[in-house]
């Protein structure tokens, strides 16, 4: 579904609506206050621009606006003028918000549980990066001894840069992109090219988009899509021959992210695999 959008211009409005009356702007105020109305369950994004022309780029970010330091007596930068609210009716995969949490209960194959906690821990905004990301800490605790495969997290790092969209997760990986999870039609297949894996090399992972089913966690039950991934290729600097035989299968849904995931790792973590992973809570 396309980003229906609204520009509002300083008092007056206007309005350029890709989906018809799904979203208005209904004031602009002298105080300072936007107002609109939107579909309930929308993700909004209040964007701005200096001047409202053909080939006007709208900013989601005042980087530029920060820390200017003053070379002559006189300065001069683009400063906010136009104004206007791009809104995804239909949501996100992931809620995108500074302190939402997910916690997990992880389990592995020698029956030992513990405890994953991912948090939206803050926003990277910057000029030079087209998209906005989150920054994303993982957390696990445990008692002890310390359990098998508590230092593998299938593809994912302690911390991450994620951003979401309605159908996927992306996490940037220097310049580029992965898709982290995929909420697609069945049938759907993508690649992901992981770079760098620890000391291992670089990894060439497929994900196929299997169908949608409940899974039940202890978080509930939900309508989920299940997609799986397998490893299909390493590069030459990897001596584990078990890569290209790892797999992972994800259950997904709208809204909340990552519901369930059982990955299976043979000869990595020995005996303790497969890990599985169970959604015990969410806060939005």
């Amino acid at each position: 579904m396309k980003p229906t959008v609204c520009t509002a211009v300083a008092i007056a409005l206007t309005m350029a609506a890709t989906e018809a009356q799904e979203v208005e702007i209904t004031s602009l105020a002298r105080n300072g206050d936007i107002t609109w109305t939107c579909p309930p369950g929308s993700v909004c994004t209040v964007e701005w621009a200096p001047e409202l022309v053909s080939s006007t780029a709208w900013a989601r970010v005042w980087t530029h606006l920060d820390g200017i330091r003053a070379t002559q007596a006189v300065t001069k930068a683009r400063v906010p003028m136009f104004y206007r609210v791009v809104c995804e009716t239909n949501g996100h995969l992931q809620p995108m918000r500074v302190g939402a949490e997910w916690t997990y209960t992880v389990s592995n194959g020698n029956a030992r549980t513990w405890t994953l906690t991912e948090t939206v821990a803050g926003v990277l905004l910057s000029p030079a990066i087209p998209n906005k990301y989150y920054m994303v800490t993982r957390f696990q605790t445990w008692d002890d001894p310390k359990p098998s495969g508590v230092d593998y997290l299938w593809y994912d790092s302690p911390a991450s840069l994620v951003r979401s969209t309605p159908d996927s997760l992306f996490e940037l990986q220097g310049p580029f992109e992965r898709r982290a999870l995929y909420d697609a039609p069945p049938g759907t297949v993508w690649t992901n090219q992981i770079l760098h894996f620890d000391e291992y090399g670089d990894l060439t992972i497929e994900g196929t988009v299997a169908g949608t089913t409940n899974i039940t966690v202890p978080a509930g039950t939900f309508s989920c899509k299940r997609c799986d991934l397998v490893v299909t290729e390493v590069d030459t600097r990897s001596q584990i021959i078990a890569y290209p035989g790892m797999t992972c299968t994800d259950w997904i849904a709208h809204d909340l992210g990552l519901v369930k995931r059982i990955t299976s790792m043979p000869n990595l973590i020995g005996s303790a695999s497969p890990l599985t992973y169970e959604l015990q809570s969410i806060k939005r």
